[in-house]
């Protein structure tokens, strides 16, 4: 082996090294997007009770607005007497209205909460880094990037000198 093939070795070693370094770069960033990603879905089931708690609201009201506007009773107290409620046309209202719009309303408030919270969360990663990833991470990564092109540019004119190796 001559001292071109050492050389040409060597660089190659040089160019596996910096792959890996490159990669655990990438894990870092990767794991912190996963880890605020994880925490943006604690907005589903969050989006769940507000959707709960804003149902209950419109149902609250609507018994609310039946008993003060209306006369209409329903019957179905302990003793027997009338007593206030939605009536028929308000089960019919919660059944064909309030269900779907339920359902609409927890998908859009989850969606709302998991994007606020991932972003929260970014923001949390971020300043635990002690700035942004791009000022930590990046400036390494592009050195490492340059350093791999530099690498294999090398080799190249290695073996364009020695096209038997």
């Amino acid at each position: 082996m001559d001292k071109s093939s050492g050389q040409i070795l060597d660089l190659l070693d040089a160019k596996k090294a910096s792959e890996k370094n490159i990669d655990k770069l990438e894990k870092k960033l990767s794991n912190d997007h996963t880890k605020a990603y994880l925490l943006g879905l604690l907005g589903i089931p969050l989006g769940f009770l507000a959707s709960i708690l804003i149902y209950a609201s419109a149902i609250g009201i609507l018994w609310l607005v039946s008993i003060i506007e209306s006369d209409n009773y329903v019957w179905g107290s302990i003793d027997g007497s009338p007593m206030p409620g939605i009536g028929a046309i308000g089960i019919l209202l919660m059944i064909f209205l309030f269900i779907p719009l339920f359902f609409i309303l927890f998908i859009i408030s989850s969606a709302i909460l998991y994007f606020l919270i991932t972003i929260i969360a970014y923001k949390i990663i971020d300043s635990r880094a002690n700035g942004k990833h791009a000022d930590k991470y990046e400036p390494q990564m592009i050195q490492e990037l340059v350093n791999l092109e530099n690498i294999n540019q090398q080799i190249e004119e290695m073996q364009q000198l020695n096209p038997q190796e």
